[in-house]
C-alpha cells in the first residue's frame, strides 16, 4: 500500500477512525462477544446522506455504509463524523427511530440522536443545485433531472429549478 500524504492521508486516516468508532459502538451496544456481523463500506457515490446502515434477513448480516464524501467534506468536523458513526452502529439494534433506538444513542452518548442539523455539516460537491422558489430550500444531485418540471418540493410545492455547479 502506497503510503497517503496531505489530504490524502487525513482522509485515510479519518475513515479508519470512522470504521475504529463503528466497532467501539457496536461492542458497547451489543456487548463484547455478541456483535452481529456487520460489513463497513465507505461510497463515493453517496450525496446527500452522512450515512445508511441496511439489514439482509438471508444472510443475517448488516450493511454500514459511510458516505466518503461527507468524511471528506467534514474532516476538520471528527465529532460530527463519530456521531453519524453511532447513529448507523445503533441501527443494528432498532432499525427506525422509535423510542429504543433514542434510548440506545442516548445510552453509548450520541446526542441529538445523531441527527445532522444540516447547517452544522459542510456540504459535499455536487454537480448539480436545485432550488425551490417558494421557499428558497436548496437540493442537491450529482445528476440533471431529465424532466424538471416533475421536480417539486413535498412541502410547498414549488417546482425546483436546477442549475449546473461547475
Amino acid at each position: 500500500m502506497n503510503n497517503p500524504t496531505g489530504n490524502t492521508q487525513r482522509i485515510y486516516e479519518m475513515r479508519k477512525n470512522a470504521f475504529q468508532w463503528i466497532r467501539g459502538f457496536l461492542v458497547d451496544i451489543h456487548g463484547a462477544g455478541k456483535v452481529p456481523e456487520v460489513k463497513i463500506e465507505f461510497s463515493n457515490r453517496m450525496i446527500n446522506t452522512a450515512g445508511r446502515c441496511r439489514y439482509f434477513p438471508s444472510t443475517k448480516q448488516f450493511l454500514i455504509t459511510m458516505s466518503a464524501r461527507f468524511i471528506e467534506a467534514n474532516l476538520d468536523n471528527p465529532d460530527l463524523i463519530k456521531q453519524i458513526c453511532g447513529h448507523e452502529a445503533a441501527h443494528t439494534k432498532h432499525l427506525n427511530h422509535g423510542g429504543g433506538f433514542i434510548d440506545t444513542c442516548m445510552r453509548i452518548g450520541i446526542h441529538e440522536y445523531g441527527q445532522v442539523i444540516r447547517e452544522d455539516v459542510v456540504p459535499s460537491k455536487t454537480k448539480y443545485t436545485g432550488v425551490c422558489p417558494n421557499c428558497g430550500q436548496e437540493f442537491r444531485r450529482n445528476t440533471k433531472p431529465l424532466e424538471t418540471s416533475t421536480f417539486r418540493h413535498r412541502d410547498c410545492g414549488g417546482v425546483i429549478e436546477f442549475r449546473q455547479n461547475w
